[in-house]
Formats: structure tokens, sequence, C-alpha cells
């Protein structure tokens, strides 16, 4: 058992590190049901203290959104930005009128918590948004979400300011 223990690295896609770049740190999560998007979301709060967390949702099928979306809404209000991006449909029949914005448009933050088509339109919109000091979380239920290229792009995105400098308001 102490051996087993001693080799043991902790769980895949719950809150893990997937890296850092310009001081913002990138985590990766399998959370794609609200009370696991705010857990995920308390625990990013927690590691980025000062600095400010952005989440990236990438909801699991139709008849979920639909059922939980007002759900998915409030768990992200525990972000200062949110993106959600296209519905991952691992099985179900897609239903017409349910997408990411069935989840955004429900947010009491409707500035903050915005839909996208996908992973590289949410870096794009969100990167800008980053200062030094910045949680970044990646939630899906489906593949690996493409941190990489996340990490990639923030590298590329010259001189991040510190949280503390920006003069971003966002909401607590």
């Amino acid at each position: 058992a102490l051996e087993a223990l001693t080799a043991f690295s902790g769980t895949q896609r719950r809150f893990e590190f997937k890296g850092e770049a310009r001081g913002v740190r990138v985590y990766s999560d399998y959370a794609h049901h609200p009370t696991e998007v705010r857990c995920t979301l308390q625990a990013a709060r927690a590691v980025a203290g000062a600095g400010h967390v952005l989440a990236i949702l990438e909801p699991h099928m139709h008849c979920r959104t639909r059922v939980f979306a007002e759900a998915f809404a409030e768990s992200l209000g525990d972000s200062d930005y949110a993106f959600v991006k296209d519905i991952f449909a691992s099985r179900g029949t897609p239903e017409e009128g349910v997408d990411s914005s069935t989840i955004t448009s429900r947010s009491r933050f409707p500035d903050q918590v915005r839909a996208c088509c996908g992973w590289h339109e949410a870096f794009e919109q969100g990167v800008p948004l980053l200062r030094e000091g910045d949680v970044v979380v990646l939630m899906s239920a489906g593949p690996e979400p493409p941190a990489p290229a996340l990490l990639s792009a923030l590298k590329l995105s010259g001189s991040i300011e510190t949280s503390e400098e920006s003069g971003q308001t966002l909401h607590s």
C-alpha cells in the first residue's frame, strides 16, 4: 500500500495544472455539471488569490445544457470572466435552440459570461483580459482541452501587466 501511495501522482483532469506562461496559470478540469463547475472555480479562486479567474466551459450534451442552464450560469458567476463554447455531444440528440447561449443568456453578468464557437475563439478573446497572477480553468467532459495552444497564445501575447495594474473592473 505504501508503494502504491508513493507512486500515486494525483488524478488527471481534476484541477490538473497544465502550465504557466507570463505569470498566468492554466488548469484543466473534467467539470461538466454545475456543482463540479462551482467547486472547480472555488478552487481556482483560492489559487488565484488577488488574481482573476477566467473559466472556459465546454458543456456536455444538449439535454444536460437545457436542464441545468440556469445552474451553469449561476456557477460561472464564481469566475471573473467566462466563455461557454459549443456543446460536446458525446451522446443524445442535438436539440434545436440549445447551444452555448442557452447558458450565457441566463447569466447575471452578461458582459463577463460570453458564448463562443470553440476553444481558439475563447483564447483569442480571453488572452487580452489576462494579467500576471490570473488563473485559467478549461472545463470539459470531452477530449482534453488544448491547454498547449492557450499557453502558446499567452507566450505570444506580449507584455502582461499585473491584475492590480489593470484598469479592468471585474465583479467579485
